[in-house]
């Protein structure tokens, strides 16, 4: 959060959760009201976590925390749309 935090991204302004993915070792952003934001947010994270090379981003429309998620992982979740960082 802090690094988010540092670049103007605030919690519950722009985003609602960060949650880790303990499997992937990795963590994912939800709730992402702005397509922009969740592109500014998956830059910041690629720069923090430059090691870890799977990224994510996609629209949600249902689930608790509905909007755009932005996932880093060092390793790929089955099923994933991944792109290199």
């Amino acid at each position: 959060m802090e690094v988010l935090s540092h670049r103007g991204i605030e919690w519950l302004e722009h985003y609602s959760a960060i949650d880790l993915l303990h499997n992937e070792f990795g963590l994912e952003v939800c709730g992402i009201k702005e397509k922009e934001n969740g592109t500014a947010i998956l830059r910041i994270l690629k720069n923090a976590f430059s090691e870890w090379p799977c990224t994510e981003m996609y629209y949600r429309d249902y689930e608790r925390d509905r909007g755009w998620k932005v996932i880093i992982c060092k390793r790929r979740i089955e099923g994933g749309n991944w792109k290199s960082a």
